[in-house]
């Protein structure tokens, strides 16, 4: 496993049998929002990726960012929910499970 090109395999951070992170550093951000605000768009430019133009309707997204801050290892899971959320009883476990929560 590498981050920014530099081998990870031997850190005590890495599971190696598996090629998991499993860290002390670990944080769910869950992005909550009205729908058509504009959280797909900021998630994807926070990640490096294409902000489209058009607009598709977000279910749910998963998304998994590792970092290397002053040698230790953090892992952001970052979850795109939906601004149409049928399950009231889902977001609100979200809610409870994020360890960072973003309302727009």
């Amino acid at each position: 496993m590498t981050l920014n090109g530099e081998s990870l395999n031997g850190n005590p951070l890495i599971n190696e049998s598996n090629n998991e992170v499993t860290l002390k550093n670990s944080f769910r951000l869950v992005i909550l929002g009205a729908p058509r605000v504009g959280k797909t768009c900021i998630i994807n430019w926070f990640l490096g990726k294409t902000v489209k133009d058009s607009y598709i309707p977000t279910i749910e997204d998963f998304h998994r960012k590792i970092y290397k801050i002053k040698g230790e290892i953090y892992r952001l899971d970052i979850l795109d929910t939906s601004g149409n959320d049928p399950f009231p009883a889902m977001k609100k476990l979200n809610i409870m499970t994020g360890k960072l929560n973003f309302l727009f």
